[in-house]
């Protein structure tokens, strides 16, 4: 039975979901969780700040030690940990409503809570940004879809809107990670010294 850990960083929201991978059968989801940011912690400035800080943090670890007992009780072992990366804003994305300037703001915060993540498991597979949990909603399991989302049907890509979009996008890193951790070990062997 091979357990994984996904975490989707954000700096308002993060998503964090343990899965089952066991052998021959379908991911299974074992716990799921959005961490909100419900204050502004930037204590000199609150208008230049990412609003990130020291209680959000602690809540996403705790959120991520809770996924970590559960799937660990559940499955008899502990999970393995994949952590979604962050990548720079590109200023050359045009969003919806016309403006081509990018904030910065959401990658720094994103970013702040990934350093936390990889401090404490420093060994956490870092999944790159790939439209993580923007796959057809049908490929998803059913505790990850809004009721409003399965109203206009489940043949339709995730919108990024719904809360549920950072839970999704962990299922997506947890479900990468064994992918991403091959590649690491083959790099890593590449890198060796020959042996004489």
């Amino acid at each position: 039975m091979t357990t994984w850990l996904g975490i989707d960083p954000g700096g308002r929201d993060t998503g964090v979901i343990a899965l089952d991978r066991s052998r021959g059968q379908a991911p299974r989801l074992i716990s799921h969780e959005t961490v909100t940011r419900t204050v502004d912690e930037d204590t000199v400035d609150q208008t230049r700040g990412v609003q990130v800080g020291p209680r959000y943090l602690a809540e996403v670890l705790d959120a991520v030690d809770r996924a970590i007992g559960t799937a660990t009780a559940v499955t008899g072992g502990a999970p393995r940990v994949a952590v979604e990366t962050v990548v720079p804003p590109n200023p050359h994305v045009t969003r919806r409503d016309g403006n081509s300037l990018t904030n910065p703001k959401d990658a720094i915060a994103a970013a702040i809570v990934l350093g936390a993540v990889l401090t404490r498991w420093p060994d956490a597979v870092r999944v790159p940004p790939s439209r993580n949990g923007r796959a057809l909603l049908a490929t998803y399991p059913p505790e990850l879809v809004t009721q409003a989302e399965r109203r206009l049907g489940l043949s339709r890509p995730a919108q990024h809107k719904a809360k549920a979009c950072h839970t999704r996008s962990a299922w997506d890193v947890a479900l990468a990670g064994p992918g991403y951790a091959r590649a690491a070990h083959a790099a890593h062997l590449t890198r060796q010294e020959p042996l004489l």
